[in-house]
């Protein structure tokens, strides 16, 4: 897979911060499924994968009463269905439906050395309406649930090259 992605930030500051746009385009380069029967069942296809596009405010980095600072934003996330798909093939590069995907973000740099960072998304899926054929002749419509999910990283800096840290992810879908 290849990820570009490109951030334009206004010069301009609007209240405690500034705007941005932010783009970003997927491209599977190869797909490859083995599904033990010469691809009679699951099949791949690479190509364009869905744009994501949406403003972004980013604040001005904060500085608190124990010299901590703190950078935040908030993002208004949409991906578009503009990637490859084929209701045939079981492995697409798109999702064939909209999505919407706003998010908060933090870093907080408790010392120089030491920052905590988090990114609090929810996610909003709309219908694709020409959905995978697996699912049968009488499937018209398929909506992926809604979810919450989050990373976070921890990382301390023991030289200005070498840093250790520690991340993880969350998920939690809450419609079906």
């Amino acid at each position: 897979a290849d990820i570009s992605q490109f951030t334009y930030y206004a010069d301009t500051t609007v209240g405690p911060g500034r705007f941005a746009l932010d783009l970003v385009i997927p491209t599977i380069v190869s797909a490859r499924v083995n599904d033990g029967l010469n691809g009679d069942v699951l099949r791949a296809q690479a190509g364009l994968g869905d744009i994501l596009f949406g403003p972004v405010y980013q604040f001005n980095p904060l500085t608190l009463p124990n010299h901590s600072v703190l950078w935040q934003s908030v993002e208004f996330d949409a991906l578009a269905p503009t990637g490859a798909y084929d209701r045939r093939i079981a492995i697409n590069p798109g999702s064939h439906a909209w999505a919407l995907n706003p998010f908060y973000s933090a870093t907080l740099f408790v010392t120089p050395d030491f920052s905590i960072s988090g990114r609090f998304h929810y996610l909003y899926n709309f219908t694709n309406d020409t959905p995978d054929a697996s699912l049968g002749s009488g499937a018209r419509t398929l909506q992926a649930g809604q979810a919450f999910h989050f990373n976070w990283a921890a990382a301390y800096a023991i030289s200005p090259r070498l840093g250790l840290g520690l991340n993880g992810y969350y998920l939690k879908q809450f419609t079906n």
